[in-house]
């Protein structure tokens, strides 16, 4: 998938000559020393036999490091009306921030062309790739008269790299006069934060350093990392690791954060990606300097949506409905799943409580809150009926097909319900986001009730979801 990045950037230091030497900035001393081995005690263990699994967290070994803000050139040439890598670029620190710059000459070329042009970037980490196109360019003039050259912010998505640029067309004698990447004038404010495991899920982070906090990090980025790990052993899907970029320019178009894994992999089989505003970095790092034990609410969201959204081979996302209301109570049950982080206090709204009682403390109406109201729903059917019914929801091993006979009957006996005939419900019993939701609730309700026919559906509906909510939650999906 490639991205348009639309921000104007900074011109970037001069790097056409060769780096002789790099302005090098010290790294920080490692939170914890490097591992060398792992304990031969299990990473993940039920060690209680009580249903949630125990981490042993001493094997979570957390590293942080500034980012070197050094560069290096790169070989590029013409390749008919285009500027291409002449071979892979490699050894780029991950999630760095950096500027791809190339000074283009020839006839007829002009600033205005210069400022039209586009980049498309192929990025490469752990075996799978990433596209990106950055649009946009900072242009100046080169070393020639019939010289420009272009500066391309970009945030590395990846650890090696090939990139292309758009045609310069009309132009005559097209020529690649030097290239290189160098770091952006804030690159040396930036830290590789890194909490790994032995054979369990990672968590790699790019952020500034909030001050001389090394022990509430370390606590931090381990809360972060057990959270993933039971993630993972809730859906049974393995990311490997899953990156967070904070400051990350796109996420304020979302106003706070976003998660898209296949910013990282485009076929989503492994790799996490998640990116937060400024807003939402500082209020985060906030609490990674002074409660590191606390969960926030925008991490604790996004992480939960990077082990369901086009996740393989989880079938989650392909039949149930839509994520926005699921994603939160997926997040609780995962801390539930988990001894080590039961006790943790979620801050939503400034409200803080653990994960059994966090959605008492807000007042999600059936008609003006539409997802709030649903995932309260869901949070007090794991409450009532156990929350290992919501992992095995979660899980989604079985009844991937929602278009089967039995869930388009159920579907039609639930639009009955709720007083929709004839054509409208025919012209409903076709839509896909409508079929997902039944198939959902008919899941969830076969788990609790251990048992399913199309009147107890309707009374579980009912009860647990109210006739009201659901046609709430069919309008704010656009179903009806």
């Amino acid at each position: 998938m490639k991205r348009k990045h639309f921000t104007k950037i900074a011109a970037s230091a001069a790097c056409f000559a060769m780096f002789a030497a790099s302005m090098a900035i010290p790294a920080a001393n490692s939170l914890t020393a490097p591992a060398t081995s792992y304990a031969a005690t299990p990473f993940i263990a039920d060690t209680d036999y009580n249903g949630a699994i125990n981490i042993d967290e001493s094997q979570i070994k957390v590293t942080c490091k500034r980012y070197y803000p050094g560069g290096k050139n790169i070989k590029a040439a013409v390749s008919g009306t285009s500027v291409k890598t002449s071979s892979t670029v490699t050894s780029v620190p991950v999630l760095s921030r950096s500027i791809i710059s190339m000074e283009v000459s020839g006839t007829g070329l002009t600033q205005e062309k210069a400022e039209k042009a586009t980049l498309d970037v192929t990025y490469h980490i752990d075996g799978r790739k990433n596209s990106w196109t950055y649009s946009s360019p900072n242009v100046r003039k080169g070393s020639a008269s019939n010289s420009y050259i272009l500066d391309f912010d970009v945030i590395t998505h990846g650890n090696s790299f090939e990139y292309s640029t758009s045609s310069f067309s009309g132009v005559k004698n097209l020529k690649c006069v030097s290239s290189c990447i160098s770091p952006q004038s804030n690159s040396g404010n930036y830290y590789q934060i890194e909490a790994k495991t032995p054979n369990g899920e990672n968590i790699f982070i790019s952020s500034k350093y909030p001050g001389n906090y090394s022990t509430n990090m370390e606590k931090w980025a381990k809360k972060l990392c057990m959270y993933a790990n039971s993630l993972s052993d809730v859906t049974g899907v393995k990311l490997g690791t899953v990156y967070i970029c904070f400051d990350d320019p796109d996420a304020d178009a979302y106003a706070w954060a976003y998660s898209a894994n296949w910013y990282m992999n485009e076929t989503m089989d492994r790799l996490g990606f998640i990116a937060l505003s400024k807003n939402s970095s500082d209020v985060e790092l906030d609490f990674a300097a002074n409660k590191p034990d606390v969960m926030t609410w925008t991490l604790m969201h996004e992480i939960a949506h990077s082990y369901a959204i086009g996740c393989k081979p989880s079938n989650f996302d392909g039949f149930r409905f839509n994520d926005e209301y699921l994603t939160n109570v997926r997040g609780l049950t995962a801390i539930q799943n988990c001894d080590n982080l039961k006790k943790l206090k979620i801050n939503l709204n400034e409200h803080y409580a653990t994960y059994d009682k966090i959605f008492a403390q807000m007042n999600c109406s059936v008609n003006t809150d539409p997802c709030g109201f649903h995932a309260t729903k869901l949070a007090a059917i794991g409450n009532q009926y156990g929350w290992d019914k919501l992992e095995k929801y979660f899980r989604a091993e079985s009844d991937y097909n929602y278009e089967r006979p039995e869930n388009i009957a159920a579907a039609g006996t639930l639009a009955d319900h709720l007083g929709i005939t004839g054509k409208s419900k025919d012209k409903l019993l076709k839509n896909a986001d409508y079929l997902k939701y039944v198939n959902s609730g008919r899941k969830l309700m076969q788990l609790c009730w251990n048992h399913y026919n199309d009147n107890s559906f309707i009374a579980f509906v009912d009860q647990h979801f109210t006739k009201t909510g659901v046609i709430n939650t069919l309008k704010n999906i656009n179903v009806l």
